[in-house]
């Protein structure tokens, strides 16, 4: 090693993790480390946790760039490691830090700056996170179009992808299985970046391979910290692994395999079980025996627990203190019953190491019943990230789908079935106009229609086709139906105007909204006889874009409705912006003063604000005649609703 990567450590103990490594350490006190960044460059510092306190503000006086910061510990929590991170202080626990050699620090002091590719198809977007990340002193390049990002990775060769949840014309959880296919690209770092803060879309992007999701609206420290820590452990990994002087026997990668095989084998077996243990109390051990005496335990338990009950397929040790059992002729009873004997035979039987006796504490994971999982292949990776995450307080838990995510998953696939098979059916509401009788407006809402003849409603499918990325080809449908109800209307008359809800993402590229418009334009359909409906909350994740959206529609000759309208100042920059020819008005309720119709004065305000504006008022959901004609004395512009007229099947 040469002298730019001699080790410089604040505590002796350090050394004590990593006899191998203890022929480079040179332990110093805190002046020496001051005395050291003043006078030097190229410099490794290792230091422990509970140190923190004292070496920051040596390196924050001193702001020597040049040297590399790693600190030591466990336990690190989210607010500590930013703290680290903004600084650009790496954090290794003891456990990595004990199977290290000298190569990881010698490469890493040579690697060259970090890179990252970044997909994304809002060049708003794109401007920002480039500031950002330049600014950070990380190289980043940026691509519009997913079909680009294999050829990219392989030219660029970044050290993380960072990019959009919903990418046009594929989702990026479908583009995350794209790459992961690539054996080199199984381990590259993948973050998302949306503003869908669901626990079914992080669900969807950590089951797809992906590494993280960060949400919208960005703060640019934060975002700076999770991706350097996340390329930071991606490079702890590598090196790691490197065989140098020693060779590693790594048999992870054909454990998964079998795991994965086993578990697609008895897909149709009601009686195959996985069972994930881990020791509970594998700190309190560690703490009192090292790394070394907790392994020798750990291994010891995992020969001599008994299977005589259960005929295991296979069995495994993960890591230290982490278990994997497989048997074919378990149902959910027998596993149950298992696991709890084997705790009971743990609280009995206690392990020795020199002359003092350590007892065993474990927890469970239980995946069974695996016939009637419907998303079979994510279920093995959450329960590695509940294993991972110790989300889990339970001393033996089922591995179970919840009633939401069940939902989700049956109503995702109906949704696909539909699309393939084209079923749907198509309801029509009118929307009266308090000024023009003769004017025939209704609003197009798609329903779905399942294998077993059921339909789903907007209200039933809405969400979860939004949150993966089945809504825009939804819309899309919708859109060529409206289109040939307009031109038939236009052919038998009367003339109907149309309305239909559409999502800002599927006009979010430049490319694909100018050749949607085009087409519409080469249709010469009567003036106006299409309303685009935008909901407010959507618009506003676009806002960078909805002026330039506003315009091409205009020139289209389609109306823009912006619906959820809330009145807040946000509500009218948006509907400026987007130049809307209408605003619907949220659903009244007694919270909402200014759309509360027993506040008539602050309601006329807002109606006399929008008419002065250009816009006309719509609202939805008149059930009563009351309501109907208290919104009529204030001059409202557009009725919508069971009382004015329920959804029907046909125009006809």
């Amino acid at each position: 090693m040469n002298k730019k990567t001699t080790l410089h450590s604040l505590s002796s103990e350090i050394t004590n993790l990593n006899p191998s490594l203890s022929p480079y350490i040179k332990t110093m006190t805190d002046l020496g480390l001051y005395e050291l960044l003043l006078n030097a460059d190229n410099n490794i510092v290792l230091f422990e946790k509970n140190q923190t306190d004292k070496v920051l503000p040596i390196i924050d006086s001193i702001k020597n760039d040049k040297s590399r910061f790693i600190c030591i510990g466990d336990n690190l929590g989210s607010e500590e490691r930013l703290m680290l991170l903004n600084r650009n202080i790496e954090f290794i626990t003891p456990e990595k830090f004990s199977e290290l050699s000298y190569y990881y620090f010698e490469v890493s002091s040579t690697s060259s700056s970090q890179k990252v590719l970044f997909v994304e198809d809002d060049k708003a977007q794109i401007l920002l996170i480039e500031h950002i990340l330049t600014e950070a002193d990380i190289t980043v390049k940026s691509i519009i179009r997913a079909e680009e990002v294999l050829d990219m990775i392989e030219s660029f060769k970044p050290d993380l992808i960072l990019m959009d949840l919903n990418l046009e014309g594929i989702t990026g959880d479908k583009l995350v299985r794209v790459i992961r296919k690539k054996p080199s690209f199984a381990n590259l770092p993948i973050v998302f970046l949306t503003a869908d803060t669901s626990l079914e879309s992080r669900m969807r992007v950590l089951n797809s391979g992906a590494d993280d999701l960060l949400t919208k609206p960005i703060n640019p420290n934060l975002l700076v910290a999770a991706l350097k820590n996340r390329m930071q452990r991606s490079s702890l990994r590598q090196v790691a692994t490197q065989p140098k002087e020693t060779t590693i026997h790594n048999l992870e990668e054909d454990t998964l395999d079998r795991l994965h095989v086993f578990f697609n084998e008895n897909k149709s077996n009601p009686n195959a079980s996985i069972i994930w243990l881990k020791v509970k109390n594998k700190h309190e051990i560690r703490k009192k025996l090292g790394f070394q005496g907790f392994k020798k335990i750990s291994r010891k338990m995992f020969e001599t627990i008994p299977t005589d009950k259960m005929k295991v397929d296979f069995k495994y040790e993960i890591t230290d203190g982490l278990f994997v059992f497989c048997s074919t002729s378990m149902g959910r009873k027998q596993a149950y019953d298992w696991v709890e004997s084997t705790q009971k035979w743990l609280s009995k039987n206690y392990f020795s190491v020199n002359e003092k006796d350590y007892f065993i504490d474990v927890s469970a994971i239980i995946l069974t019943d695996i016939v009637n999982k419907i998303e079979k292949e994510d279920l093995i990776h959450k329960a590695e990230n509940i294993l991972i995450d110790g989300i889990s307080d339970q001393s033996i838990a089922f591995l179970e789908e919840g009633i939401e995510e069940k939902r989700f998953y049956l109503v995702k696939t109906q949704i696909e079935n539909s699309i393939k098979t084209r079923n749907f059916k198509w309801n029509y509401q009118g929307i009266v106009s308090t000024e023009d009788e003769s004017q025939e407006i209704h609003q197009v809402m798609l329903r779905i229609v399942t294998d077993s003849g059921k339909e789903l409603g907007v209200e039933d499918y809405f969400e979860i086709a939004h949150k993966s990325g089945l809504l825009r080809l939804l819309d899309r449908f919708t859109l060529e139906h409206a289109i040939r109800k307009v031109r038939s209307s236009e052919q038998q008359g009367p003339l109907v105007n149309i309305l239909l809800n559409q999502v800002m993402s599927g006009f979010q590229s430049k490319e694909v909204r100018v050749k949607k418009l085009s087409t519409i334009n080469s249709l010469d359909l009567p003036k106006e006889s299409l309303i685009f409906q935008f909901n407010k909350d959507d618009a506003q994740e676009h806002i960078s874009i909805l002026g330039e959206i506003g315009r091409e529609l205009k020139q289209a000759n389609i109306k823009v409705c912006l619906a959820d309208f809330d009145c807040t100042n946000l509500s009218w920059k948006i509907a400026r912006k987007l130049n809307v020819s209408w605003i619907r008005l949220r659903t009244f309720n007694k919270d909402d003063v200014l759309l509360d119709v027993d506040n008539p004065d602050n309601l006329s305000k807002t109606i006399n604000k929008a008419h002065v504006l250009g816009y006309k008022v719509v609202v939805a959901r008149v059930d009563n005649a009351g309501l109907a004609a208290n919104l009529w004395k204030l001059n409202i512009d557009y009725l919508q609703g069971n009382f004015i007229q329920p959804p029907v099947e046909t125009l006809d």
